[in-house]
């Protein structure tokens, strides 16, 4: 797509009235720091330093404050910051940055310093491992593709390089610079990953993992379901990241491929405003707005609020597609012990269901337009996902830290789709008509329940001079497909006795209805593929529908886990297990529940060993677990029919 994208910067109108409010915080940019300016008495002053790690380098993204004050500021690329509006007296400059120590430095401002900046001498911040949240409850504050963190591949907060299995990741930095709007478009830069479809549908080092089965597909760390059709929102993502290989063992059941997991964003300790607007080929709009910063001076109470729209009519025809993302975010820091954290995603797609092209015969795909899709003018897919995340992290003691999360996901799906039936046209002489596809009509409901709960307790202790970080742990994951879930099909061919049948029986044509030359009335208009203007309004009152009921079902399992970090010079070795029980129950017609039960021991051996500063070998032993569902017993994508 052709695309003229402008951001905040090149709307200073339309943001104007937002700033100006907030002039105390003004908005960060990513080549200067931000100030804080206070209304203080002639007498204030203003500091400026640098924050570089032990090496130097300056480090961006470090959030800098006074204590006793509302005065912070963030660093730029080049680790400078400026404070203004600071009163005379002997101050505490506190800074700190994800993968970094906390920093103080003593600072005195005497009276009439109110002339050029107070230079504060360069603060060196030691790097080392947060222990934070699995939901991680203040932003990151780093600003580049690099991203030194992550907490998907230990539930602890551990530098990439040293957790014992391939972890990739998309920053929004990449995001931003490629212009990206779903996760489709940013996991073609993860290798091992691949499309498996257009839809919201992967392939993970050779295996499949769908956005409509949880066991492929987290945000922030935790179980929940998305659509198959369309390809999740980056409007308030704040990195995509893949855990290649089985993860079953700090997740349950996972896809044995690998699973992805999207972090979104939280609320910061300083003001940032951006507004992005996109336009583009096939009248493509998008707009994205990130709003977050704190809500009272103490910056105890801090907000984020995401928005997305996008509007286009895409290069199929009869495929346009309208999405809207609405993502509020809320940390209340009690203390320096206690956080919570409320997120809040609703999204909605409003579009149709692309099923691909189909081709005259055994012809090449040139046969037809690329463009050509056999949907129907009053086909529709209306979707509407909703995710609320409730977080609570609490550090009991030194080095004890607890946490708790709770995930509530559902998905509702309407939809009607004309669709091909894998065949062509029957003729009266029991041959294809390879110009005429027959084409089958869906009405359908679905409605999905998740329900997510992780409970944690992480301890950093040392024994002599090895390192142990301890984590113990239960979940409870439980997915529901509700009563009402139904969906009408109208197909095949029509037979004189008022019924339809799938298939044409040359031996029995005299069942059929049929045209003047003898061949079978198809029940649903059939897809001319000689017609390159494609399928228009269709009526689809007049057709013959089989009802039918998607059984509903229940699913929810419970684990225990335990896992041990252990660093000692430069090695570093991870063991942990987990022990899971799987229960599927089915909705029989008759009314009866079926109930199958399945467990499964989990184990994980990692070693790392750090050769050099920058570059660490590991070696790793896991085991999956992908369970097979009672409701399907044919698809090995549910884990079935036989063991691999």
């Amino acid at each position: 797509m052709n695309a003229i994208s402008c951001s905040a910067a090149c709307l200073p109108l339309l943001l104007f009235g937002a700033v100006s409010a907030h002039a105390q915080h003004p908005t960060t940019t990513p080549d200067s720091p931000t100030a804080t300016t206070a209304r203080t008495a002639q007498t204030a002053a203003r500091l400026r330093g640098t924050v570089t790690d032990i090496f130097g380098n300056p480090v961006g993204g470090a959030f800098v404050a006074i204590e006793g004050t509302p005065l912070r500021a963030i660093t730029g690329r080049t680790g400078l910051y400026l404070l203004e509006g600071v009163p005379a007296g002997r101050h505490t400059v506190e800074v700190h940055s994800v993968g970094y120590a906390r920093a103080r430095v003593e600072v005195e401002v005497r009276d009439g310093a109110q002339g050029a900046p107070i230079e504060v001498g360069p603060i060196r911040l030691v790097e080392r491992t947060d222990s934070l949240p699995t939901v991680e409850v203040i932003g990151r504050k780093e600003q580049s593709y690099k991203n030194s963190v992550s907490f998907v591949g230990t539930k602890t907060a551990t530098a990439l390089k040293d957790v014992p299995q391939s972890v990739g990741y998309v920053t929004k930095e990449l995001v931003l610079d490629q212009g990206a709007s779903t996760v489709n478009d940013v996991a073609k830069n993860i290798s091992g990953v691949a499309p498996y479809s257009f839809y919201n549908d992967f392939s993970i080092r050779g295996f499949r993992a769908t956005g409509n089965r949880n066991s492929g597909n987290l945000l922030n760390g935790m179980r929940a379901q998305t659509s198959l059709w369309r390809q999740s929102s980056l409007a308030n993502v704040e990195r995509v990241e893949v855990i290649k290989g089985p993860a079953a063992t700090l997740f349950g059941n996972a896809a044995p491929g690998g699973v992805i997991n999207r972090v979104t964003k939280k609320p910061l300790e300083y003001n940032r405003r951006s507004v992005t607007l996109t336009a583009g080929s096939f009248n493509t709009t998008r707009a994205f707005a990130d709003f977050t910063g704190p809500l009272n001076a103490q910056a105890s109470l801090l907000y984020r609020l995401n928005l997305g729209y996008e509007n286009t009519d895409g290069f199929r025809d009869l495929q346009a597609l309208t999405t809207y993302t609405v993502a509020p975010s809320i940390t209340y820091v009690a203390s320096e012990r206690t956080r919570f954290n409320a997120d809040l995603m609703i999204s909605a797609n409003n579009g149709k269901i692309d099923r691909g092209l189909a081709v005259f015969g055994d012809g090449p795909l040139s046969s037809r337009p690329i463009t050509a899709s056999q949907s129907a003018a009053n086909d529709y897919l209306r979707e509407k996902n909703i995710n609320l995340t409730l977080g609570l992290t609490h550090r009991l003691a030194q080095g004890l830290l607890f946490n708790s999360t709770y995930l509530y996901s559902t998905y509702d799906e309407d939809m009607m789709e004309h669709s091909q039936d894998n065949a062509y046209v029957k003729l009266a002489d029991g041959s294809d008509d390879p110009s005429r596809v027959l084409m089958r009509l869906t009405k359908r409901y679905r409605f999905f329940r998740n329900h997510s709960f992780n409970n944690f307790l992480t301890w950093d202790v040392h024994t002599g001079p090895v390192a142990h970080k301890l984590l113990l742990g239960y979940d409870y994951f439980r997915t529901e497909l509700t009563p009402g879930s139904s969906y009408l099909e109208a197909g095949g061919y029509l037979l004189k006795n008022g019924k339809t049948t799938k298939t044409f029986d040359k031996k029995k044509a005299a069942d059929y209805l049929t045209d003047k030359q003898g061949n079978p009335l198809t029940n649903v208009q059939p897809f001319d593929l000689n017609n390159n203007s494609g399928n228009l309004y269709l009526d689809d009152t007049k057709l013959l529908y089989t009802s039918k009921s998607n059984n509903p079902y229940r699913q929810f399992s419970n684990g225990l886990y335990v896992q041990e970090q252990l660093k000692w010079n430069r090695w570093q070795l991870l063991l942990g297990a987990r022990m899971e029980w799987f229960t599927d129950v089915v909705q029989k017609t008759d009314g009866r529940e079926e109930r199958t039960h399945q467990h499964a021991f989990i184990p994980r051996v990692g070693v790392v060993y750090s050769l050099l500063p920058a570059l660490n070998l590991y070696g790793t032993w896991l085991r999956g677990f992908d369970p097979q569902s009672a409701a399907v017993q044919s698809d090995p994508a549910t884990g079935g029919p036989f063991d691999p």
